[in-house]
Formats: C-alpha cells, sequence, structure tokens
C-alpha cells in the first residue's frame, strides 16, 4: 500500500509539473493580449505571432521531457494505476494546449498574410470608461468589435445616424453584451471603410465613404 502511495504521488506530481508549465505558456500569452496596444495594427499582430510562437516551444520542450520521462519509467504491464492515468492525463493537457496554440498561431498567420479590406454600410460606435472608442461591424456574418483612435470615433460620428435599431444584430449585440462597460452605443447607416485583422480584431485603419 506505502508503495502505491508513493507512486501515486510521484506520478500525481509529473503531472502537476506538466500542468503547471502548459499553464505558464497559456499565461503568458493572455498577459501579452490584455497588454497589447490595440490600436498597433501589424505591429501588435506580429507581437501575438512571437509570443505564440514562444508558447509552442515551450508545449514542445515539455513535451519532449514528458516522452523522455515516460520512456525512461515506463513498466509496461507492470505500471502502476497512477502511472497509466497522470501518462494519459499528461499526454491529453499537453497536446490539447499545443493544439490550441498552433490554431492561434496559424489564424494570427492568416491575418497577417490576408488583412481585411471591406466596406461595411453599416457601424456602431460606443465608448468604454470614457476613454476607449469602439466601431462594431459585421463582417462574413461575424460581429467584430474594433478599438478605434479618438479621432476616428469623431469622424465617424460625422455618418447618418439611425434612431431604427430593431433589425441591426451589430447594435444589439454592442447595446446588451454581456461583457458591460459599453457606453452610448450609436448606429450609424454610411458606408465605412476599414482595414483590420479579422482573427485578432485589431484596428488598421478607416475612413467615412463619401456620396
Amino acid at each position: 500500500l506505502q508503495k502505491n502511495h508513493r507512486e501515486s504521488k510521484k506520478w500525481s506530481a509529473y503531472f502537476a509539473v506538466f500542468a503547471l508549465i502548459c499553464m505558464i505558456s497559456s499565461g503568458i500569452v493572455d498577459y501579452v493580449g490584455k497588454h497589447s496596444d490595440y490600436l498597433g495594427g501589424r505591429k501588435t499582430i506580429l507581437q501575438y505571432y512571437r509570443i505564440n510562437m514562444i508558447s509552442i516551444f515551450i508545449i514542445l520542450s515539455a513535451f519532449l521531457l514528458f516522452l523522455i520521462t515516460v520512456f525512461r519509467m515506463w513498466r509496461g504491464k507492470n505500471s502502476s494505476f497512477s502511472q497509466i492515468i497522470m501518462t494519459i492525463l499528461t499526454a491529453l493537457i499537453i497536446i490539447g494546449t499545443g493544439t490550441m496554440k498552433y490554431l492561434a498561431l496559424k489564424n494570427i498567420d492568416d491575418d497577417l498574410k490576408h488583412m481585411r479590406k471591406i466596406t461595411v454600410s453599416e457601424y456602431v460606435l460606443c465608448q468604454k470608461n470614457n476613454k476607449n472608442f469602439y466601431m462594431g461591424i459585421e463582417d462574413k456574418s461575424e460581429y467584430t468589435l474594433l478599438e478605434i483612435p479618438q479621432s476616428k470615433y469623431y469622424e465617424l460620428k460625422g455618418g447618418e445616424r439611425s434612431i431604427d435599431t430593431a433589425d441591426s444584430e451589430v447594435y444589439e449585440l454592442v447595446a446588451n453584451s454581456s461583457y458591460g462597460g459599453y457606453e452610448n452605443p450609436e448606429l450609424y447607416k454610411s458606408s465605412v471603410y476599414v482595414e483590420y485583422y479579422f482573427y485578432s480584431a485589431i484596428y488598421q485603419q478607416c475612413r467615412l465613404e463619401k456620396g
């Protein structure tokens, strides 16, 4: 019983170490994302790309270390139940985290190669904490809320404002956002040209179309 208990503690410790590595890797990405310059355009996307590359490198290193650990300590049919379970769980958390980071990197790479350049016929303007300014748009059946410069916010207020918001899904999503904090949403029925990074929701530029 004591031997089984020691085995269980040992493999639980291995799992905890690898899970912590995955958490640190994800935490680094989340921290950079929360402290990014959302008006930085391509510079911000490149920052996302680099930090996700670092995250994937950490995950790959952890996976290599995991394989070495399993190879050196695996006992085949004599492996304890705790060893089998913790090995499976560790493999799942490393592979799962690595897969998510790979997909994120793939989307960021697509952003770098294919910046979106579109013209939409309606948009929503709103603020947050009286210091952050946003434009909501619909693109490819997706609804995106982009942080925009204050100067552009007031430029876009020169569009044709509409009080008929009943049929505007993008307005409803902004006005009734579960995230909260968005103030003074206004719907505009004017054409606006927008350049932005679709997957990362990072603004590049926009302008009100004339005529």
